[in-house]
């Protein structure tokens, strides 16, 4: 049952990840999510670290989230937020957590923030607070991404640390460029209906998703 929760500490921490699962007992949909398909890690630019919220407490003992972010830098983009929150608490029992950019240290005015997960997307200005509950051994991985133009990639879904997986991006009126590190399906944000993607194909609107054909995908505005 923690196999979750372990494996995204892991892949934010920064660190190299090691498995001891059992034989036979190992779920690959987690391991796979650890890595790129040529076995490389997706290690974000930082250790993990505590909020500040949290570093004075004891996530086992009270009932409070463990939470811990970390950044990742996408050329075009800016500096993304990552924050992982934990239920390790050991009474067992539903907790609340409070999450904002401002938990990652993150700059900007306004971020586009993804939960992994659950798939929810919504936009928050830097010192907006969103509310969340975690059950027993829950975890929740938030992906924070700076919003400056009409089309915000967040990365591959194939992987925990998505936007890792951006190797740049190029950011047009018109047009859009996405250069990637891996083949897998993108998630993207943008609130314009009339886009054409190359490179891909869109498999969802909510949130927009496209299953990538290629390492370099275009986007192109057709509303304006």
């Amino acid at each position: 049952p923690l196999a979750l929760q372990q494996a995204v500490a892991r892949a934010i921490s920064g660190g190299p990840v090691y498995v001891t699962d059992e034989p036979d007992k190992t779920n690959p949909e987690i391991i796979r999510k650890l890595s790129f398909s040529d076995g490389k890690l997706p290690r974000p630019d930082i250790p993990a670290l505590p909020t500040e919220d949290v570093l004075m407490r004891d996530p086992y003992n009270e009932h409070v989230a463990l939470k811990a972010f970390t950044h990742v830098s996408v050329l075009g983009v800016g500096t993304y937020g990552i924050i992982g929150v934990f239920n390790i608490t050991k009474d067992g029992v539903r907790i609340s957590a409070g999450i904002s950019p401002r938990d990652a240290r993150l700059n900007e005015d306004k971020y586009v923030v993804y939960e992994y997960f659950s798939e929810m997307m919504k936009v928050m200005d830097s010192d907006e607070v969103l509310n969340v509950y975690l059950e027993p051994v829950a975890t929740k991985l938030f992906i924070l991404a700076p919003l400056k133009d009409w089309l915000v990639p967040i990365g591959l879904n194939d992987i925990f640390v998505m936007p890792k997986a951006i190797e740049r991006a190029i950011i047009f009126n018109d047009e859009a460029i996405i250069v990637l590190r891996d083949i897998g399906t993108l998630v993207l944000y943008t609130e314009e209906e009339a886009i054409e993607v190359e490179g891909g194909n869109i498999i969802s609107k909510e949130p927009l998703k496209v299953k990538c054909t290629s390492h370099i995908i275009r986007i192109f505005r057709r509303g304006k």
